[in-house]
C-alpha cells in the first residue's frame, strides 16, 4: 500500500512541481503486484523515478522491502533443508 500512495500514478516531481513523472511499474494497483514481485528477485526496476518523486521514501521503502523478502528467502530456505534432512534421518532409521 506504501508503494501505491507514494509512488502509484502520475506524480509530481518533488523539486520540481511542474514536471509530472510515473514510476514505469507502478501506472496501476494491479500492476503493484508483479513489480513487488520482480524486487524481489531484484530484477529492473525505475529507481531514478523513485528518486525524482521522493528520494528519502524511495530508499526507506526499497530497503525495507529488500531486507524483509531476503529474510523470508531466508526462512523458506532453511525450512526446506530441515524437512529433506527429517525425510533423510527417519529413512535412515
Amino acid at each position: 500500500a506504501a508503494f501505491w500512495m507514494i509512488f502509484g500514478g502520475t506524480k509530481r516531481v518533488q523539486n520540481n512541481q511542474d514536471e509530472e513523472v510515473s514510476v514505469s511499474g507502478f501506472e496501476y494497483p494491479g500492476q503493484i503486484f508483479f513489480s513487488l514481485f520482480r524486487l524481489t528477485l531484484v530484477d529492473d526496476y525505475d529507481y531514478d523515478n523513485m528518486l525524482l518523486i521522493d528520494g528519502v521514501m524511495a530508499d526507506i521503502l526499497l530497503s525495507t522491502w529488500f531486507m524483509l523478502s531476503s529474510i523470508l528467502c531466508l526462512n523458506l530456505f532453511i525450512a526446506l533443508l530441515s524437512d529433506t534432512f527429517q525425510r533423510v534421518y527417519d529413512n535412515a532409521q
